[in-house]
């Protein structure tokens, strides 16, 4: 079977399941959108410990799910600070190099998707009904056009492979007028 195929039979049913849980909204879409965000932080804590900067291995997900679910915590803002309180005590008994590594990589790799997918979230919810499906789905199909043009242009285009270690095949090329 082609790479193309497998993408193919694992994206549509994907997407279908994403697109009717963005139109139920509510809890549900909230929920999924949540969990998302969590395998977000693990792939960055994941790149981050290949390339040697290895973040806090609990508090990335802390802070990205406080970040999620800062709408519908009440007193949001001292329930951050204090997460950001207690991440600092366990810096403490480390070396200032590896305290300023370990904050930059663990505020980074916390932070990073979960700020893009609270912005999805209120799109969705706070806009609320079809007003707020259609502008979530407006935002899902730029991305998806995205990727797909992506992948076709790097296919037929690309020749130089960008990042081998971490996506073996994907490619850029150099622009004609550079």
């Amino acid at each position: 079977m082609s790479e193309l195929a497998k993408r193919v039979l694992f994206a549509v049913p994907a997407a279908a399941g994403f697109l009717l849980l963005t139109w139920l909204g509510g809890l549900y879409f909230y929920v999924m959108i949540t969990l998302i965000g969590l395998l977000v932080v693990r792939e960055t804590v994941y790149l981050f410990n290949i390339f040697g900067l290895a973040p806090n291995p609990y508090f990335p997900y802390t802070i990205g799910l406080w970040i999620m679910l800062t709408p519908v915590l009440p007193h949001a803002f001292p329930i951050g600070l204090v997460i950001f309180l207690f991440f600092l005590l366990f810096q403490l008994p480390k070396s200032a190099g590896e305290n300023i590594r370990t904050l930059g990589s663990t505020v980074f790799a916390g932070g990073y998707g979960p700020l893009g997918l609270l912005m999805f979230i209120l799109i969705r919810i706070q806009t609320g009904g079809e007003q707020g499906f259609m502008l979530a789905l407006s935002l899902l199909l730029m991305v998806w056009g995205n990727d797909v043009f992506a992948y076709f242009g790097g296919k037929s285009l690309g020749k130089h492979l960008m990042a081998p270690v971490i996506s073996p095949s994907k490619t850029w090329r150099a622009s004609a007028l550079a």
